[in-house]
């Protein structure tokens, strides 16, 4: 039966190829899914100590469990260690909250309040234009709670203080892959009748908040902001 830390070889007619077991999950039909780091093919057959020197291919892979162990063979085990995660970290980010955070050791709750923290500290740090350090902080708050999307957007905005405009519309597409209706993160990415649609809705349920009678006054006295303007951010 396949473990976590199996080092598995397999081959083809394009040589052979590593690979370690990091985690293995249920995926849910009654199969198992294995989540790999893979390493790039030799073409020799390689022994359990050529795994040091080999190259990494891929961070992380999630495979059938069953047909891999029907397709490989088992050379030797090795403890899984923290940094090899990475990969399988950033997958669980967008696709398991409650796995990747127990993966940390983590609950909600304290992720939650760790994760504030931080992100109030990047916005005193952007406040006093200390932006390159805001984003670190903001950074810092994601790794805790991926699903933190105000961090997202206030990182973005961080970002465009600094002129690094394409990694933040990065940051502002991974918010809106969180959160679509956010009118901020709308706005940012240029869709404009759509955040205006989700402000007027603010206004409905709130008549005195100012950030959307700020943006409704905006795109109704000019069709969206003036050049150099500044932007609602994230509380």
């Amino acid at each position: 039966m396949m473990r976590e830390g199996d080092i598995l070889l397999s081959s083809n007619a394009e040589g052979f190829a590593l690979s370690k077991v990091l985690r293995i999950t249920d995926a849910g039909d009654g199969s198992r899914t294995a989540h790999v780091l893979l390493y790039r093919r030799m073409a020799r057959r390689p022994a359990l100590a050529d795994l040091k020197s080999a190259q990494v291919l891929a961070l992380h892979l999630p495979i059938n469990g069953d047909a891999l162990e029907t397709q490989s063979e088992v050379i030797g085990n090795l403890p899984v260690e923290r940094e090899e995660l990475a990969g399988y970290l950033e997958y669980l980010k967008s696709t398991n909250i409650q796995a990747y955070l127990q993966e940390r050791g983590s609950s909600v709750e304290d992720a939650w309040a760790r994760a504030k923290q931080v992100y109030e500290a990047g916005n005193a740090l952007s406040d006093a234009k200390n932006y390159a350090v805001a984003i670190e902080r903001y950074d810092e708050a994601t790794a805790e709670f991926p699903l933190f999307f105000e961090a997202l957007d206030n990182r973005a905005f961080a970002l465009m203080d600094l002129a690094r405009f394409e990694e933040a519309a990065a940051g502002f597409s991974e918010s809106i892959r969180i959160n679509p209706d956010n009118p901020v993160t709308l706005f940012s990415l240029g869709r404009v009748d759509a955040a205006l649609a989700e402000w007027q809705a603010v206004l409905v349920t709130d008549p005195t908040n100012k950030s959307a009678q700020l943006y409704i006054r905006m795109v109704s006295d000019e069709h969206g902001p003036k050049p150099g303007s500044a932007l609602p951010r994230g509380g």
